[in-house]
């Protein structure tokens, strides 16, 4: 195909066409110290030997997690361990080329794993529907909210600071370019989300993330109740993982579950793409977002599936669209689906108490042979535990990271005044000697600032 350069009487055509005074207009949303004022400050050409060197000297200078350095780092990605056997299935041609899956009769195999997933996501969530799928944790706890405000018509959400900030952060960007209004609930002294006395009747949503973002439990039931009694809906963001030992949260009132579900099967990829899933109860169904995968039978009476109660239009419609989420993270959530096929339930609830375990080991070490307090001491937690430490936390995890750890995350990154915040997480990946060494660490940083 030949390229043909747009004039500059073609540029104005445009413009004028849809009402825009420039070019630069089109980009008055991005905020201004964001916008490049100079050309890319980019290095002369080299040939393609001289780039290979040059990447691979970058590349060396990564440190691969993994079994030989283990990491406390979580706040909503988490290193576990993927068998093989992921990898090595969902990278069959069949499914690693296969595009979005319109024509059934030549699709059977990705939209039956599409419909196995859903299941797998039905059953964890305690909810009879779910999708396949969505971009990620943030995004989903976004498409949760507009979900609500569709059914119900609502404006207003009232929202967990518990949230991640992050997710926070994806939803005051959507908030602020629409009509739907948000408003914060805090946090108590107890880590958990101080539900209001009563919620207004323009309230669309109560949104509260369990586990919170300091790997506190909420009360879900109490979030429930208080959303019901005004007639709004209640979106729980939660991680997966939990589910496994605690009470699906559609089974304590929960009307919209969403979350993040990197932690089956997915790597941390460098912050993406991960997986964002969704499921909900039948109301919501016509308005739901991504695919939806049914099952029935084929003219010869043979279990078949196909794409169900929804066009390809209502994805590609723009503002008339359910949703924009369109080409999906259906490879991801094939990973998903095998590793929970692979793992089973017995040896997921097995996965969830190893996790639950091994922080309460690091949370009764690190208050035992430290200084180091947990911040919410008397709240059930669930893999990720915040502690305030006396020392700076930049400190803590300098020494951790020539100890061969890497240490939690520094709340300081999100709050500055938090300087001794810090974030700590498990996965199947820490033994008791990884917890060992960290508390030892601990305690020589410590007696070195004394």
């Amino acid at each position: 195909m030949r390229f043909l350069a747009t004039q500059a009487e073609d540029v104005q055509t445009m413009l004028a066409a849809i009402g825009v005074r420039s070019v630069d207009a089109l980009f008055e949303d991005i905020p201004e110290e964001l916008r490049l004022k100079a050309p890319l400050d980019l290095p002369d050409p080299c040939s393609e030997l001289e780039l290979e060197q040059e990447l691979s000297a970058i590349t060396r200078t990564n440190r691969a997690l993994g079994s030989g350095r283990p990491s406390f780092l979580g706040a909503g990605i988490y290193n576990h361990f993927i068998p093989a056997f992921v990898g090595t299935l969902a990278g069959r041609g069949e499914f690693l080329t296969a595009y979005t899956p319109y024509q059934a009769e030549a699709s059977q195999g990705t939209l039956q794993a599409m419909f196995e997933y859903q299941t797998m996501i039905s059953e964890i969530s305690g909810l009879p529907i779910a999708n396949a799928s969505l971009y990620d944790g943030p995004t989903s706890v976004m498409e949760g909210c507009v979900l609500a405000h569709n059914v119900g018509r609502r404006m207003r959400f009232l929202v967990s600071e518990g949230l991640h900030p992050e997710t926070l952060e994806v939803l005051e960007t959507l908030f602020r370019f629409t009509r739907l209004e948000l408003e914060r609930m805090p946090l108590g002294p107890d880590g958990r989300t101080v539900l209001p006395a009563e919620v207004g009747a323009d309230i669309a949503a109560v949104v509260v993330q369990s586990p919170n973002f300091f790997g506190c439990l909420e009360d879900v039931e109490a979030a429930g109740a208080a959303a019901h009694s005004a007639g709004a809906h209640l979106v729980v963001s939660a991680d997966p993982l939990t589910l496994s030992l605690i009470e699906a949260p559609g089974k304590q009132g929960a009307d919209i579950v969403v979350g993040e579900a990197q932690v089956f099967g997915n790597g941390l990829s460098f912050g993406g793409p991960h997986l964002g899933y969704m499921a909900c109860g039948p109301k919501f169904l016509r308005r739901l977002p991504g695919r939806l995968v049914g099952q029935t039978t084929d003219k010869d009476g043979k279990r078949a599936f196909t794409l169900t109660l929804q066009t390809r239009e209502q994805h590609i419609r723009r503002e008339k669209a359910t949703s924009n989420i369109c080409t999906n993270q259906g490879l991801i959530a094939l990973r998903a689906a095998i590793y929970l096929a692979g793992l089973g339930k017995q040896n997921f609830q097995k996965l969830g108490r190893l996790c639950l375990k091994s922080a309460h080991y690091l949370a009764r070490e690190l208050e035992q042979h430290t200084l180091l307090r947990r911040r919410y001491a008397e709240t059930p937690f669930f893999r990720e535990v915040c502690f305030d430490s006396p020392v700076p936390v930049a400190q803590l995890n300098r020494a951790l990271d020539a100890a061969g750890l890497e240490g939690g995350l520094a709340l300081s990154r999100f709050w500055p005044d938090d300087s001794g915040g810090w974030l700590l997480a498990t996965t199947d990946r820490i033994r008791r000697q990884d917890i060992d060494l960290l508390v030892q660490t601990v305690k020589e940083v410590e007696g070195c600032c004394r």
